[in-house]
């Protein structure tokens, strides 16, 4: 299955185990499987609206500026969650994110792939053949 969110820069793919039925419908079951892209640790929160973190190899590009986080939730794991805006590759990190709020040094900062409102399609295949 196919997870999407128009804030995403990259749609993700994940093998679909099994359906279960539930009281309110059904339940897709990915089995065994992390939605954490990576991690950092937050070495200072300067404004409202930046972290400056450890560097991650995925923020680093060949040619121009990556991606890959863009639009992808942050979390500390306890109470602050946020949304990377950009990201300025470096040593340290800098992270532009919608809000710093709730984050303090020596936090980690979490990578995860999935956020509420992501959608997703499954996608078939059909093969047809003569009788």
């Amino acid at each position: 299955m196919v997870f999407t969110n128009p804030a995403y820069t990259r749609t993700t793919a994940y093998r679909l185990e099994r359906l279960e039925a539930t009281k309110e419908g059904r339940a897709l079951c990915l089995g065994e499987t992390s939605f954490l892209l990576g991690r950092a640790k937050v070495l200072s929160v300067p404004d409202e609206c930046t972290l400056i973190v450890t560097p991650h190899e995925y923020a680093r590009s060949l040619n121009g500026q990556s991606l890959f986080f863009n639009g992808k939730q942050g979390t500390n794991g306890v109470q602050a969650t946020t949304r990377v805006v950009a990201i300025e590759f470096g040593v340290p990190m800098v992270l532009r994110v919608e809000s710093s709020k709730g984050f303090r040094p020596g936090d980690p900062f979490l990578y995860l792939d999935l956020q509420p409102g992501d959608k997703f399609l499954i996608p078939t295949t059909m093969v047809m053949g003569s009788p």
